[in-house]
């Protein structure tokens, strides 16, 4: 398996790429944050940390004050820290450590900061601020606490754990070289033009449309509903937790794949962290049982299969020709639209 350390390095450069927020979820003790200091100081990134169980909602995102008889908003300590490391000509990570301790109050207002990416005010974060978020599992903690379902919406929930036969591998991971930094691989730099955003993103809404509606609930049984209103409960099942399907979070998705596609699908479907970021963006985690597996079985082959290409198992015929990976079907189609043949082809 990859090294938890490895999969925060590469998740960080995938939300880098894709703009989307990540949410590391793990027991106590697993070196989050260790890792996340380090990715900072390797990349050359300042570090600002906001701990969402020792801030007021005020604190994140500004006070209220009397200006010459004038109410204005006083930026925040950690905006400051911030606009100092902008000035400085250093880009910075905001590390939101410890979501699952902070009030409720509290959520809502790192929730208006993270959707909105400005505090009180209306000052915006700098363009370049890449917003990381960490929390433990619920069953590490006293019953009170709890995460919101408006809350893990706003991120891509990436699960770290290990499995009880995977104990040498933690050993070594704690042994040898958790203050080190290697991502195991070097990322490509590809940007796809505007056409082959078009392109991606058809067959994308092709492949994911298919598998959302083989999974619709048939005469009120058990299924996927996309306009389920009792989410709250994600947070509280056992095991890894998974997103809910929303508008968001599959906008979220489109723009992540088209990350991994741009610097290196194989650096990431061959391991876990692909199938990590499909489920943690539309895993659907109230969706339990057998027909739950089965889902994140499919979503998880569909979309490797658009990104890598291949027949993955168990996928229905995803809109994607087997075979062919997304660069590949991308210059198929910029090939027939310079020939004038049509381009629909493509997708049966």
């Amino acid at each position: 398996m990859d090294s938890l350390k490895t999969i925060v390095y590469n998740t960080i450069e995938v939300s880098r790429r894709s703009g989307v927020p990540a949410l590391f979820f793990s027991n106590p003790g697993l070196g989050k944050t260790t890792a996340i200091e380090n990715w900072s100081a390797h990349n050359g990134y300042a570090l600002t940390t906001l701990i969402g169980s020792q801030r007021t909602a005020e604190e994140v995102l500004g006070y209220m004050i009397n200006s010459s008889g004038r109410l204005i908003t006083a930026t925040p300590d950690w905006y400051n820290e911030i606009l100092e490391a902008e000035a400085a000509g250093k880009k910075s990570v905001l590390f939101v450590d410890e979501l699952s301790t902070a009030a409720e109050v509290v959520q809502g207002a790192l929730l208006q900061l993270i959707f909105s990416r400005r505090c009180g005010g209306g000052h915006k974060l700098p363009a370049s601020t890449l917003i990381i978020s960490a929390a433990n599992y619920k069953g590490n903690l006293p019953s009170a606490c709890n995460i919101m379902a408006p809350t893990l919406n706003r991120f891509m929930i990436v699960n770290l754990s290990y499995a009880p036969h995977e104990a040498g591998s933690f050993v070594d991971e704690f042994v040898y070289g958790i203050d080190s930094y290697t991502t195991g691989c070097s990322f490509n730099n590809t940007i796809l033009n505007e056409q082959e955003i078009i392109h991606f993103k058809r067959v994308f809404r092709e492949s994911l449309v298919k598998i959302l509606k083989i999974y619709e609930p048939i005469a009120g049984g058990n299924g996927l509903n996309i306009g389920e209103q009792d989410l709250d409960g994600i947070y509280e099942y056992s095991g890894d937790i998974y997103n809910f399907v929303s508008g968001r979070t599959v906008s979220y998705l489109e723009r992540v794949l088209r990350a991994v596609i741009e610097l290196g699908a194989e650096h990431f479907t061959r391991n876990e962290c692909f199938e990590k970021y499909v489920l943690g963006l539309v895993g659907q985690g109230n969706l339990r049982g057998d027909i739950g597996e089965s889902y994140r079985k499919e979503i998880v082959a569909a979309m490797r299969s658009l990104v890598e290409g291949g027949s993955a198992a168990g996928a229905h015929n995803t809109a994607q020709p087997a075979g062919k990976n997304a660069a590949e079907i991308i210059g198929l189609y910029m090939s027939h639209v310079s020939a004038g043949i049509d381009t629909n082809e493509l997708y049966t």
